[in-house]
C-alpha cells in the first residue's frame, strides 16, 4: 500500500516544483517527467485493477477467434497487439499511454494551473480508476481534450474525436450532445437554483438511465439492477467540486471556455444528486465529474491568497485520503502493487544461468 503513497507524493511534489520553476525548458523536462511517472506506473502494473483479469481474458479470447465484447478501435487494439507482440502486457501499455497522454495534452493546453490539476487528477480518483475502466477512461480522455474543438466552434474535428471516443467504449455516444452546452449561458442564481432543485430530476433521470444505460454500459444496468448505490467519495467531491465554482462564479464566467467548464459541471452535479441511488451510476457521473481537473485550477487561480492555502489543503487531503479510501477497499484488486517486471523475473533468471 506505501509504494502508492510514495508514488503519488513523489508525483505531486515534481509537479509543485515544476509550478515554481521559471526556465521554460526546465519546465519542460519536469512535466515530462511527471507524465512518465503517471505512464510508467499503470502501463507496467500487473494483475492491478478490478477489471485487470477480464481484459487479460478477452485478450486470448480474440486470438482464439471467439466474438469480443469490446468497441470496435479497442477490438482493433488488441488485433493489432496479438500479430506483433502475442502478449497482454501490451493492452496496458498502450491504453495507458492514450490516456494519460490526451489527459496531459489536455492539461497543458488548457489549465491555468498544472500543479493543481494533478492533484485533482487524484482527488477526483481519474487515475486510480482508469486501472480498472480502461475502455471508458480512454473515452474520457478523449472527451476532456477535444473540448478544445467546442470552444473554438469546430464542430467538425469535436464530432470526429467523439466518434473515435465512441469507437473506444459506447458511453461516449452521450457525448455528442454536449456540443450543444456551448449555447448556455446561466447568471449565477440561476446556477445555484439549478443545483438546488436538481435532486427533484430524480425521476427523469432514472426514466433516462433505464432508457439509454443499457446501451451505454453494456449488461452492467439492467431494470432489475437500477438501485444499488454511488459510493459516498464521489457524493462529497462533487459537492466540493460544485462549491468551488459558485464562489468564484462571477469571477471565472468570462469566457466561453470557463462557460463550457461550468456547464458540464452543472450536469456532473445534477447526475451525481438524481442519480446516486441507481445501479452503477458512477459510470455515468464520471463522464462529467472530471471537467474538475481543468475547471478547478480555474477557479483556484481566481482566489485569494488566504482562500487559495486553504483549499490547497483540501485538495491534497482529497488526494490522498480518496487514493486511501480506493486502495483498501476489499474488492479493489490494488494491493499488492506489481509490474510486468515481477512476472517476468528476468533478474532471477540472469542469476541463475550465472
Amino acid at each position: 500500500m506505501f509504494v502508492y503513497f510514495i508514488f503519488i507524493i513523489f508525483v505531486l511534489f515534481l509537479s509543485f516544483i515544476a509550478y515554481k520553476v521559471d526556465n521554460p525548458k526546465h519546465k519542460k523536462f519536469i512535466i515530462a517527467c511527471v507524465f512518465l511517472l503517471l505512464f510508467s506506473f499503470s502501463a507496467f502494473r500487473y494483475n492491478v485493477g478490478a477489471d485487470y483479469r477480464f481484459y487479460v481474458r478477452d485478450f486470448y479470447l480474440i486470438k482464439g477467434g471467439y466474438t469480443s465484447r469490446f468497441e470496435i478501435l479497442f477490438l482493433f487494439i488488441n488485433k493489432f497487439i496479438i500479430f506483433m507482440f502475442d502478449n497482454p502486457d501490451w493492452v496496458f501499455i498502450i491504453s495507458s499511454f492514450i490516456t494519460f497522454f490526451l489527459i496531459f495534452k489536455s492539461i497543458n493546453n488548457e489549465s491555468s494551473k498544472f500543479f493543481i490539476s494533478i492533484i485533482i487528477l487524484f482527488a477526483s480518483r481519474f487515475y486510480l480508476y482508469s486501472f480498472t475502466q480502461v475502455r471508458q477512461y480512454i473515452a474520457i480522455a478523449i472527451f476532456l481534450y477535444s473540448l478544445k474543438y467546442i470552444i473554438n466552434g469546430n464542430w467538425k474535428k469535436y464530432f470526429f474525436l467523439i466518434a473515435i471516443a465512441f469507437g473506444f467504449h459506447k458511453s461516449a455516444l452521450i457525448y455528442f450532445f454536449i456540443y450543444f452546452f456551448r449555447y448556455l449561458h446561466f447568471e449565477k442564481k440561476q446556477y445555484i437554483i439549478i443545483c438546488i432543485l436538481a435532486p427533484f430530476l430524480n425521476p427523469i433521470v432514472k426514466y433516462l438511465y433505464l432508457l439509454f444505460g443499457s446501451t451505454l454500459f453494456g449488461n452492467y444496468i439492467s431494470e432489475e439492477m437500477i438501485y444499488g448505490h454511488t459510493p459516498v467519495v464521489f457524493i462529497a467531491t462533487g459537492i466540493i467540486f460544485t462549491l468551488i465554482p459558485i464562489l468564484v462564479f462571477n469571477k471565472i464566467k468570462t469566457n466561453e471556455k470557463n462557460n463550457l467548464y461550468l456547464n458540464i459541471q452543472l450536469l456532473s452535479w445534477i447526475i451525481i444528486v438524481a442519480a446516486s441511488s441507481f445501479f452503477e451510476s458512477y459510470r455515468i457521473i464520471a463522464m462529467f465529474i472530471y471537467i474538475s481537473i481543468l475547471l478547478i485550477p480555474e477557479c483556484y487561480e481566481k482566489m485569494n491568497k488566504k482562500i487559495r492555502f486553504v483549499f490547497l489543503v483540501i485538495f491534497l487531503m482529497m488526494a490522498i485520503y480518496t487514493s486511501y479510501l480506493m486502495i483498501i477497499y476489499p474488492d479493489s484488486s490494488f494491493i499488492p502493487y506489481q509490474t510486468i517486471f515481477n512476472k517476468w523475473k528476468w533478474w532471477r533468471f540472469k542469476w541463475k544461468k550465472n
